[in-house]
């Protein structure tokens, strides 16, 4: 009698092959889901930088021409405290606009709902660099709502990426077409 036996060695080197044969698929689309959103966020951090830019732009013109008006005043001998207030809140304005250029990382996470959208218990957690965060949220709401979306809260800070992930990985939560969504509003 003819005895056929399968040595352990191979039969574990099959079963990686045929592992490795399986991942690959899932691998190739991770990596395509990858470079999807490393170009999505190349191109809102070229949105933003320019956003930025023309505020600053902006903002150095109204400072002009305010300090030119304010030397015209004091050439006069008389004062004007609403344009030195003025000046100051544009100092202010600049300083934070030069803070945001700076700090790439810093940005609002949002979390807004839209029942017509999403359902009655969903809400969308996202995150935006843009100066006016309400400016994503009408944007997002232009593109394929029904109806607007109720914002719940903002939250800003310096590096908003993990905060976002850590509001977003709590108990409760799971994705809805690649979106981070959680089953209850709060």
């Amino acid at each position: 009698m003819m005895e056929i036996r399968i040595s352990t060695l191979f039969h574990s080197l099959r079963l990686k092959e045929i592992e490795l044969t399986s991942d690959f698929p899932i691998k190739k689309q991770e990596e395509r889901e990858e470079a999807r959103e490393d170009r999505a966020r190349l191109k809102e951090e070229a949105r933003v930088a320019a956003e930025i830019a023309a505020e600053r732009e902006r903002l150095d013109k109204e400072r002009t021409h305010i300090v030119n008006a304010l030397k015209a005043i004091q050439t006069s001998c008389t004062n004007d405290p609403s344009l030195e207030e003025k000046l100051a809140s544009i100092d202010d304005a600049i300083a934070r606009n030069d803070y945001r250029a700076a700090n790439i990382r810093a940005g609002y996470v949002y979390i807004i709902s839209n029942p017509g959208s999403f359902g009655i218990d969903v809400v969308k957690i996202g995150l935006t660099r843009r100066l006016e965060p309400m400016t994503r949220v009408d944007e997002l709401g232009d593109a394929s709502a029904p109806f607007r979306f109720d914002v719940h809260c903002f939250f800003f800070g310096t590096s908003f990426q993990p905060l976002e992930t850590r509001r977003s990985t709590g108990s409760g939560f799971f994705r809805l077409t690649g979106e981070i969504h959680t089953p209850k509003c709060a």
